[in-house]
């Protein structure tokens, strides 16, 4: 953040919450962090520590419609007047404790992230107890689209080069998670991988991300998306880096085939009977499929988390190493499939 920058875009009485080892005071104009020496004042955030600002007004934002609904908030669409730029609008309700804490990785987000692959963040506010947080907007919306148009067309139901292009932004946002970041993401799921107009793929929803604090370190909460949960989340076990590669395989199986691979589960009991009484899923060995990438998800899709792949590992797998420099046009492939 730089000293009273204002958002640049490409072309109630006092109340103090304790929680964890997050300390947070609310006033009628502001919230302040004091884990993060961060405070959300009625026209951007400001670090408490370094005095440095960024300003974000909310007279210069037109809000449009909502357009999702992530795991600590509504989206909206908007625009931000000075520059016309048209960016995405998470409200969260911080009188939420869950909310608050996944606020606190957003605002991380916002402060300490940068990767290609993972959602801009570019500043907030706070108004009548809800922050508002400037995201990029992901035009194209999420993967969940995708897989909703190919479903019930014959196998596979996209190309694999196609697939390359999703698989490898997946594994290098994770990449910039685990390894740069140390953070396990939590909920990986098509709705949290995002499409733009440009051809790009980004992971977004870091709410429930949480930092491990080195490479064997373990989580043990019970949070993200049931479906796409691996089996020692599921089994309430402790679980790390491997929990999030499980989820990728599970979506890149759904991506190839067009079906989610398990029969859709009905509550939690159903979800564990599943992972309880049938084999990881796998694809078939019927010519349709390379065989790098069968053994790809397989690596993926292994019941104990010792024994799946590293998202390093993944990266240096014969089938991403055997698709890199493939040119397809993932837009034109993208308005085709609408089309038909």
């Amino acid at each position: 953040m730089n000293r009273g920058k204002k958002l640049i875009l490409e072309s109630v009485s006092d109340n103090t919450m304790e929680e964890d080892s997050l300390s947070v005071d609310v006033s009628s104009d502001a919230l302040r962090f004091h884990k993060l020496d961060l405070e959300i004042g009625k026209e951007g955030i400001t670090n408490t520590s370094t005095g440095v600002s960024l300003t974000l007004v909310p007279t210069e934002i037109e809000f449009g419609q909502v357009i999702g609904q992530g795991s600590s908030g509504v989206v909206f669409a908007a625009r931000h007047i000075p520059s016309n730029t048209l960016i995405a609008i998470k409200s969260i309700n911080i009188y939420e404790r869950d909310k608050r804490k996944q606020l606190e990785n957003d605002l991380k987000a916002l402060d300490e992230f940068s990767s290609p692959f993972l959602v801009k963040y570019y500043g907030a506010f706070f108004a009548d107890g809800v922050v508002k947080v400037a995201m990029e907007l992901m035009d194209l919306g999420s993967t969940r689209r995708v897989i909703q148009l190919l479903a019930g067309r014959p196998e596979p139901v996209m190309p694999e080069a196609v697939l390359f292009r999703f698989t490898y932004s997946i594994l290098q946002g994770l990449y910039y998670l685990h390894k740069e970041k140390h953070m396990v993401h939590r909920d990986i799921k098509p709705d949290n991988i995002l499409i733009n107009s440009k051809g790009d793929l980004k992971l977004c929803d870091f709410g429930v991300c949480r930092e491990l604090a080195n490479s064997a370190a373990l989580c043990n909460t019970f949070v993200g998306t049931m479906t796409y949960m691996s089996p020692e989340r599921l089994f309430r076990n402790a679980y790390g880096y491997p929990g999030d590669i499980w989820s990728v395989g599970l979506i890149v199986t759904e991506l190839i085939r067009g079906f989610y691979p398990y029969p859709k589960p009905g509550n939690f009991i159903e979800m564990v009977e599943n992972l309880q009484n049938l084999p990881p899923p796998q694809l078939p060995n019927n010519g349709l499929y390379s065989p790098q990438l069968v053994d790809f998800i397989s690596r993926c899709l292994n019941t104990q988390p010792d024994q799946r792949a590293t998202v390093q590992e993944l990266l240096e797998h014969p089938w991403i190493q055997s698709n890199q420099g493939n040119n397809v046009n993932i837009i034109e492939w993208y308005q085709d499939i609408i089309r038909k």
